[in-house]
């Protein structure tokens, strides 16, 4: 193969192998919070993962009892995942996005290990997720305590 560089092929194939080495991690963690989420046994007022009960909330404690920005946010990505969503939409409405991103993220990270790059926009996709879903847990905080 005279007069072929194979340089352009070899960082082309290194670039891939980059993006699904930093793909593998968030792909299963995600994933897999959504499965633990439908393991999760969840009421309005408890939840209890393979019959262990969830710790109280620290912050609310901290706060004297009022409920944190993401107070019920376990126990409603459960409910939603279990199909109860109105009781999960009044108990922490920010939980719509939780499992938004996180299938959106899932999606995304599995489509990177497979094709071995990103999505253009991809870093936009990530920061306006982040953004929205901070937003979502501060309108729902506030409309929870008012």
């Amino acid at each position: 193969m005279e007069g072929v560089d194979p340089g352009p092929e070899i960082a082309v194939a290194q670039r891939r192998s980059d993006v699904r080495r930093a793909s593998i991690v968030p792909f299963f963690a995600l994933s897999g919070a959504l499965v633990a989420g439908e393991l999760v046994e969840a009421t309005t007022e408890s939840a209890h993962l393979l019959g262990v009960k969830g710790p109280p909330c620290l912050m609310s404690s901290a706060l004297g009892g009022a409920p944190c920005p993401g107070c019920g946010l376990t126990r409603a990505t459960s409910m939603l995942l279990d199909g109860e969503w109105a009781a999960a939409t009044l108990l922490q409405p920010a939980a719509w996005c939780v499992v938004g991103f996180a299938g959106a993220g899932a999606l995304l990270h599995g489509s990177a290990l497979l094709t071995g790059r990103r999505l253009p926009g991809w870093t936009r996709l990530r920061r306006g997720g982040r953004l929205a879903f901070a937003a979502s847990l501060l309108v729902a905080w506030i409309v929870r305590l008012t």
